[in-house]
């Protein structure tokens, strides 16, 4: 049986799907452009998505971008 192969690519789906149901893919695309555009006008090379509870890193055209939840980034942020 072959569904062991593709159980990966159906997850895949699965989450896509549920993402493009919550409307969260055009806000993700929406967001990144926004801190890709001002980290270049600006000449950073890192930029930081706060978000309610998702945590994430990864580089896109150069820019390392950070995504930690809102209660990670307030105590970083302390004092």
């Amino acid at each position: 049986m072959s569904f062991s192969k593709n159980l990966g690519k159906a997850l895949e789906n699965l989450v896509f799907l549920e993402l493009k149901r919550r409307g969260e893919e055009a806000t993700k695309i929406r967001e990144l452009k926004g801190l890709l555009n001002t980290c270049k006008s600006f000449g950073q090379n890192s930029g930081l998505i706060i978000t309610a509870d998702f945590e994430d890193s990864f580089e896109i055209e150069g820019v390392k971008v950070e995504v930690i939840p809102f209660f990670k980034w307030c105590l970083i942020n302390r004092g």
